[in-house]
């Protein structure tokens, strides 16, 4: 009895550690684009009290400061999104989407993104109709290709290529960057895990934990091929809508409880 206290202890004590440490990270990461918001602006007052500062200067210190927003929001929705799936409360509005129209839109949404990043696409001319809640996959299509751009900072290609094998239909998200090292292929997976230049690239660590707990709601999956420098390979699987399922393939209201 002694031993099994003192290890359930040393459990609770671990628990708190890890998550005191979760909140150690979470306010590192969202104090830089903070950091970053304030030197902005403090700067941008002075210059124009001092009246330097120019119309360009302008456009170019409010661009700055869109960029941190826009930062510090990714992050807070990330935190939000991951608590929300933590507690079970993100409902799934399934109906049947082609995958293809989901990888174009997320496509589109990062085309312009990064001056030095080039978004390539191959999609298979047939249709991958599957059943699933197009925000959410689209939410995970879009981390995988944020942080494809992100954790390539030299730029290059990202390929984006869909297809069927068997009852899946999937989506591969490429990059050539820095890669992830085999002992880390798991822990990616895991909140607040984050690796490689953690002081230069921003995140809380959240979007492939959210990704990973999404897919599994739709009774998917997500994967990853990676070796360090020679850049990763993100696969997402769904289930293709079999034929017997209904004109639709609706499962409205699937609750976050469901995942297998």
């Amino acid at each position: 009895m002694a031993f099994t206290f003192n290890e359930l202890a040393e459990t609770l004590e671990q628990q708190r550690q890890n998550r005191y440490g979760a909140l150690l990270a979470v306010a590192h990461d969202l104090r830089n684009p903070l950091a970053a918001l304030k030197t902005t602006v403090a700067l941008t007052e002075r210059r124009r009290s001092q009246g330097t500062l120019s119309p360009e200067q302008l456009d170019q210190q409010q661009r700055r400061i869109a960029t941190q927003v826009n930062r510090l929001n990714r992050m807070v929705s990330d935190l939000v999104d991951m608590t929300r799936i933590e507690l079970g409360r993100v409902e799934l509005d399934t109906q049947t989407n082609d995958l293809r129209d989901l990888v174009i839109e997320a496509d589109e949404l990062f085309e312009d993104a990064s001056p030095i990043h080039q978004l390539v696409m191959d999609l298979p001319p047939e249709p991958l109709m599957v059943c699933c809640d197009a925000t959410r996959i689209g939410q995970v299509l879009n981390n995988l290709i944020s942080n494809a751009i992100k954790y390539s900072p030299q730029g290059g290609v990202v390929e984006l290529r869909a297809g069927t094998e068997g009852r899946w239909a999937w989506v591969e998200v490429e990059d050539h960057g820095l890669g992830i090292a085999p002992k880390d292929h798991l822990r990616i997976f895991e909140p607040f895990q984050r690796v490689g230049r953690k002081e230069e690239i921003p995140g809380v660590g959240l979007g492939l934990s959210a990704a990973r707990r999404l897919m599994e709601a739709h009774e998917g999956r997500i994967e990853v091929e990676s070796a360090l420098g020679k850049g990763s390979t993100f696969k997402i699987r769904l289930p293709l809508r079999q034929k017997d399922e209904g004109p639709k393939g609706e499962r409205p209201g699937a609750s976050m409880d469901q995942r297998p």
